[in-house]
């Protein structure tokens, strides 16, 4: 008997997730038993339905610098600007800032999913958001896009899989429209016109831009980070990633899928 058909989902969180190869499709959610249930997929559905990780899963294997000093700050900040409650011991006062600072990541990362997800639309049917707050997002990406790279035809979210046993979503793509391709990642951060010049491009996102060269097939594309603020709507940024910092990607993503792999015992080639 076949196994049940898992849920495609359009959109990622960003967080760690699946992706069916056959189909280059995210999988949401697959069925938990013959009862009806179900849920997001772990690695023993994966292995049951032949699903492959993606890109974030196999990164997230390597501390993210960057993202780890964001994390302390907001542990840091909500204990400084919580007030302790009389009486309550270290432990107690501890958790508190520990759900607050949670609270706070959670919902830099629910805007991330929801600028992410306007952007995508706009450059799916070029039609700007109802919400004015989102409509200055897209229009900031669309003005550096073409400031930095010129007026393309990009492709929105193009799913890729790799015969090595990964998946991912690239952003934003070009190519045959100019003389080299190019592939684009979109990062939310909060940074205002003062802070542009302290935007990098990490390791991570040079593994995830590489990996999604190589699986999409491009040779020598450009290849960039647009960093798009939370906190200053239609201020957006691009930071280069080249060709040299794509190779090097590359060569470390492939060490940590080798890592994941050997891990998780999971052989997720197809």
């Amino acid at each position: 008997m076949s196994a049940p058909a898992p849920t495609y989902a359009p959109r990622p969180k960003e967080s760690g997730h699946w992706y069916d190869p056959r189909t280059r499709q995210l999988v949401e959610t697959v069925p938990f038993s013959k009862k009806g249930t179900s849920g997001p997929p772990d690695l023993r559905h994966a292995r049951k339905l032949g699903l492959v990780p993606g890109v974030t899963t196999i990164t997230s294997c390597a501390a993210a610098w960057g993202l780890e000093r964001w994390k302390r700050e907001q542990v840091l900040m909500a204990a400084l600007t919580l007030p302790r409650a009389e009486g309550e011991t270290d432990a107690a006062f501890i958790a508190r800032v520990t759900t607050d600072s949670e609270q706070q990541a959670a919902t830099a990362r629910d805007a991330g999913t929801a600028i992410h997800g306007a952007i995508q639309q706009y450059f799916t049917d070029l039609t700007l958001p109802d919400d004015p707050v989102m409509a200055a997002h897209v229009e900031g990406v669309r003005q550096i896009l073409e400031q930095t790279f010129g007026d393309h035809p990009w492709q929105a979210e193009q799913c890729v899989a790799h015969p090595t046993g990964y998946a991912t979503k690239i952003d934003l793509l070009v190519r045959g429209h100019c003389p080299r391709p190019i592939i684009i990642d979109f990062k939310t951060k909060d940074f205002g016109p003062g802070d542009t010049s302290r935007l990098e491009a990490y390791d991570e996102h040079a593994m995830q831009l590489a990996a999604g060269t190589v699986a999409e097939g491009m040779e020598s594309p450009r290849a960039a980070i647009i960093y798009v603020s939370r906190s200053h709507p239609g201020l957006s940024w691009p930071v280069g990633v080249s060709t040299d910092e794509l190779t090097r990607g590359w060569a470390m993503f492939q060490a940590l899928l080798t890592y994941w792999k050997l891990k998780n015992r999971y052989d997720s080639s197809w």
